[in-house]
Order: C-alpha cells, then sequence, then structure tokens
C-alpha cells in the first residue's frame, strides 16, 4: 500500500530554520550563503535550539531532521531528548 505524500510548507521560518514539513516529518535548515556565517557558531545545532525543535517535533508526533554545519551537544544529549530528532551534517 502506497502512502500518499502530504507536503506543506511550514507555518512561518522561525529562528530555528524549519522550512519544510511533510507527513511524518519537520526539516530544518539553517544557511545562507555566506561561508563565514556557515563556519560560525549560529548555524550550529546547540542544546537550546535541539530542545525547541525536540519539542515542536514531539508536540507535532512527527521526526526532525536536522541539517546543521555543526553540533555543540554530544550524541548522549541528543539521544535521551528521544527518537524525534536527528542530526544530519551539512
Amino acid at each position: 500500500m502506497k502512502r500518499e505524500a502530504r507536503d506543506q510548507r511550514c507555518p512561518r521560518r522561525g529562528t530555528d530554520g524549519c522550512c519544510h514539513e511533510a507527513d511524518d516529518r519537520l526539516f530544518y535548515l539553517d544557511y545562507e550563503p555566506n561561508l563565514a556565517l556557515l563556519r560560525s557558531a549560529a548555524t550550529a545545532l546547540n542544546g537550546d535550539r535541539a530542545e525547541r525543535i525536540s519539542r515542536q517535533a514531539k508536540g507535532k508526533r512527527k521526526i526532525a531532521v536536522v541539517f546543521a554545519t555543526h553540533k555543540f551537544m554530544g550524541q548522549k544529549e541528543l539521544t535521551e531528548m528521544g527518537d524525534h530528532i536527528l542530526w544530519v551534517a551539512a
């Protein structure tokens, strides 16, 4: 049985970078074509940002897929937030 994709844009692009929402996923990308910015801490996944994204995904019963240049937290802390947030190195 093929599942229909019901894609929609995130209601508003927030400070955490939600850029797309699908049936079971929220996609986050904090990107600007600026090399200095991408190398800075501003685009990294840190504990506060991960908590906000995790709460949002859990509330919507979806998995958050976060594309970030780097992260300032251990995998252990990210895993403890639950299985509804995934970090992908961008």
